[in-house]
């Protein structure tokens, strides 16, 4: 996702698999709001980010609504609603997460939802929209997370491979794109 002038951006859950991605929206212009619990992680993340964007952290833990909401007004005074939002969130939390940044994204915003494969086929998935994102001016897409090829087998995707697999769901039109494979399923690591 490539603007002249780059939007706000979210990455909740943007410290450990998904710090790179965090770094390549700071690199791209965007003022980036990460989302996590560990204080020393979102540090590190905002310290370690290149380019022009700045990092915002914020201590939150998504399943407490109340501190996740204060963390994401207190950005979105700072930098305006988010125009990209990248959700890396459990299931059982995804809803009230979705709920709590819908009203926070700007115009046309573009929400990826990452979606782990670890314990389940994805292809199970629900194609639905969520609801909070039912919104004809909310770009909404899945970065499903599948597995790949090794050496010996199978084997999950590193961080590298799901930051870049993010980061072309970003850039691509596609409403979900899974990242590495998921076919045939029964070969999973």
């Amino acid at each position: 996702m490539t603007s002249q002038t780059a939007s706000p951006a979210l990455v909740v859950g943007g410290t450990g698999m998904l710090s790179g991605l965090v770094h390549e929206l700071t690199a791209r212009g965007h003022s980036t709001t990460v989302v996590a619990r560990d204080a020393t992680r979102l540090q590190q993340v905002a310290a370690a980010a290149p380019g022009p964007g700045a990092v915002t952290p914020v201590q939150a833990h998504y399943a407490l609504r109340e501190s996740l909401r204060t963390g994401l007004d207190s950005a979105v005074q700072q930098w305006g609603p988010y125009g990209v939002a990248v959700l890396w969130v459990r299931t059982a939390h995804r809803e009230s997460v979705q709920e709590e940044v819908s009203p926070r994204l700007a115009d046309r915003a573009l929400v990826v939802d990452v979606l782990g494969s670890g314990t389940r086929d994805p292809r199970e998935l629900q194609p639905r929209r969520p609801e909070p994102f039912d919104r004809p001016e909310v770009t909404y897409r899945r970065a499903v997370l599948g597995f790949t090829d090794g050496p010996a087998g199978t084997r999950w995707l590193t961080d590298g491979e799901i930051c870049q697999g993010v980061l072309d769901t970003l850039d691509s039109p596609e409403e979900m794109r899974v990242v590495g494979r998921v076919n045939p399923w029964h070969e999973h690591p």
